[in-house]
């Protein structure tokens, strides 16, 4: 069973970090433009935009979350 979810890990892994990536590049776009973005009075839709990112990535890293708990739950114990 634990090598099911080894298998399953690797994708819901690359999904989560290419959602962190997008928010990582989305915030360093934000902070390169701050004085634009806040003289055109964006700051609430770009904040906004950013938690929306925030809550996606942490959507993505709920299943690989739980696969990890399953995989140390039905992991051997080596005592």
């Amino acid at each position: 069973m634990s090598a099911q979810v080894g298998k399953r890990m690797v994708p819901a892994r690359k999904a989560w970090n290419q959602k962190v990536q997008t928010r990582v590049a989305t915030t360093s776009d934000v902070l390169g433009q701050i004085k634009s973005i806040k003289m055109s009075g964006l700051s609430p839709a770009i904040s906004k935009r950013i938690q929306g990112l925030r809550v996606v990535e942490l959507v993505y890293s709920k299943r690989l979350r739980r696969l990890i708990v399953v995989m140390h739950s039905t992991g051997k114990s080596h005592t």
